[in-house]
C-alpha cells in the first residue's frame, strides 16, 4: 500500500469527527503508519488551536507521524509551479508547495 500525505483541511475535518468517511480513512492510515505531513500542515493546524491544551494535543500527536522535509529546492519548485499556474487558476503557496515536495520525497 502507498503512503499518504494529508493536508490540514482533511485534518480539521478528521478532528471535527463529522465526516464518517474521512474519519475511517484517516484512522485506517494511522493504524497502518502510512501518513506523512510537513511544516505547512502542522503550522496551519497549530495556528488554529483554541488554546494551550489543544496546541499540545496536536503537537504531541503529530510527533509520532512521518515528517516530510522541505528544503530550498522544494520551495523554489513550488514557486515556479505557482508562477506558471497563476494565469489559469489561483492557488495558495501551501497547495502549490505540496506537489513538488511529495514528488521529491520517497513516499
Amino acid at each position: 500500500m502507498n503512503n499518504c500525505f494529508i493536508d490540514s483541511t482533511i485534518w480539521v475535518e478528521f478532528f471535527r469527527g463529522k465526516n464518517k468517511k474521512i474519519t475511517e480513512t484517516v484512522l485506517a492510515l494511522l493504524d497502518e503508519d502510512r501518513i506523512f505531513y510537513n511544516g505547512i500542515v502542522i503550522g496551519a493546524l497549530l495556528t488554529r488551536a483554541m488554546g494551550k491544551r489543544e496546541w499540545s494535543f496536536i503537537k504531541d500527536n503529530f510527533d509520532g507521524l512521518k515528517y516530510l522535509n522541505a528544503d530550498k529546492v522544494s520551495f523554489e519548485q513550488a514557486a515556479h509551479i505557482g508562477f506558471k499556474l497563476k494565469k489559469r487558476v489561483l492557488q495558495s503557496l501551501s497547495q502549490i508547495f505540496l506537489s513538488p515536495a511529495i514528488v521529491l520525497s520517497t513516499i
